[in-house]
């Protein structure tokens, strides 16, 4: 079992020098059908197979890091419904990102109220990694494209308060983490703090901050973005 909401393929590539699994990825990844993913694990960085990917499938994967660390990383890589060579654009991308997170979300309270803890573990290690990546590219990628542009200083623009309400979010996401295995901890005050934050907060990124970034930026830029985003990394 994966530590997401289904059942994956896991495709080990520790073993194996990075530069050397490039055209292994593309081959699972063409196995898929669209909505489908594998589960790419490796002892670094993947940075090849994303290239590989970028390279060979633009626009037909998304990319979700859920492990990044010295010696072990973990990629969900999905195969998107749409045709390879397509241009991403930043609302589209990462209101998929969204939805997702709220899927991890659920799936790891799913499977606490089951009572199988290790799971909701596992995937709540997922949701709060992806959550604090998602909130870094958008902090590290997004907010700075976005003032420059607008020509604001950090002080007087929107991203002032989006910033703010990444601070709450982390804050109570760092006391769910520790109380998502534990039976007697009352998580559930938590999350409905943590989802009343995320409900308005996701809604002002998708219908303002999102669109009004992908207005700003033509096609081609837009698209250098997402590739950016699917680069990034929480060294």
């Amino acid at each position: 079992m994966g530590s997401a909401t289904d059942e994956v393929d896991v495709l080990y590539c520790a073993r194996m020098p990075p530069q050397t699994y490039g055209q292994m990825v593309l081959e699972v990844f063409d196995s898929l059908a669209p909505g489908q993913r594998f589960r790419l694990v490796a002892s670094q960085a993947p940075t090849t197979a994303l290239e590989t990917l970028q390279r060979e499938r633009h626009g037909a994967f998304e990319w979700s890091p859920v492990r990044e660390g010295a010696t072990s990383w973990q990629v969900d890589v999905e195969r998107r419904a749409a045709a390879v060579g397509c241009q991403r654009g930043v609302t589209e991308a990462l209101v998929w990102d969204h939805a997702r997170l709220d899927a991890l979300e659920g799936a790891a309270f799913d499977a606490r109220a089951r009572g199988a803890l290790p799971l909701a573990r596992a995937i709540f290690s997922d949701f709060a990694h992806g959550l604090r990546r998602h909130i870094d590219f958008e902090e590290q990628i997004l907010f700075p494209e976005f003032e420059s542009r607008c020509r604001l200083v950090q002080e007087d623009g929107p991203t002032t308060a989006m910033r703010g309400e990444h601070r709450a979010i982390l804050a109570i996401l760092q006391i769910m983490e520790s109380q998502i295995d534990d039976p007697e901890a009352p998580i559930e005050l938590g999350r409905i703090e943590l989802r009343q934050i995320q409900r308005d907060h996701d809604l002002k990124e998708e219908l303002i901050f999102y669109r009004a970034l992908d207005r700003i930026l033509d096609a081609e830029e837009s698209d250098r973005v997402v590739a950016r985003i699917q680069a990034w990394t929480r060294g």
